[in-house]
């Protein structure tokens, strides 16, 4: 059911400039973070639960292409709002909340996964070496000096 949800804002986006869907983004990251965490509180599967992890989809998958675009000339963000994204970007990475980073468990879960799977599919394991070292919040706690974990890691959730 999110697919659906995610499919309809990417098709309800498509056509716009990267900087329209950045914003949309932004506002879409916020709510859906809240939605998300307020689930982990009264963990019920509900419409507004299956439309926060749609709309944090879609807004990951405008990150990621941000984050590629960042080092393109010909691809002008506004400074303040590339700015804006990712801080709100890694608020949802990082928080405890909606992120589970139990590696020994095999408990691997949230915004954070879904970026880290999403920028190795679309642009490579190289990509997310290079833009992690700049943005160091996109690899899970633990994983930023385990290069073979790393690669491990990320090889076995490509294939989830």
């Amino acid at each position: 059911m999110h697919d659906v949800l995610q499919d309809a804002l990417i098709k309800q986006h498509s056509g716009k400039p990267l900087e329209s869907k950045i914003e949309s983004a932004v506002h879409i990251l916020k709510e859906s973070h809240e939605v998300l965490k307020a689930y982990r509180s009264n963990p019920v599967r509900n419409i507004s639960y299956i439309e926060g992890i749609a709309g944090i989809r879609f807004a990951m998958g405008e990150v990621a292409t941000l984050l590629h675009c960042l080092g393109d000339q010909e691809v002008q963000v506004p400074q303040q709002l590339a700015f804006r994204v990712l801080q709100v970007t890694e608020e949802v990475c990082t928080d405890p909340i909606i992120n589970t980073t139990n590696f020994i468990e095999g408990d691997v879960v949230g915004p954070a996964l879904y970026l880290l799977k999403l920028l190795v599919r679309k642009y490579g394991f190289t990509f997310l070496k290079q833009v992690s070292e700049e943005y160091r919040w996109i690899l899970p706690e633990g994983l930023h000096t385990a290069n073979q974990v790393i690669i491990l890691v990320v090889h076995v959730w490509m294939y989830v």
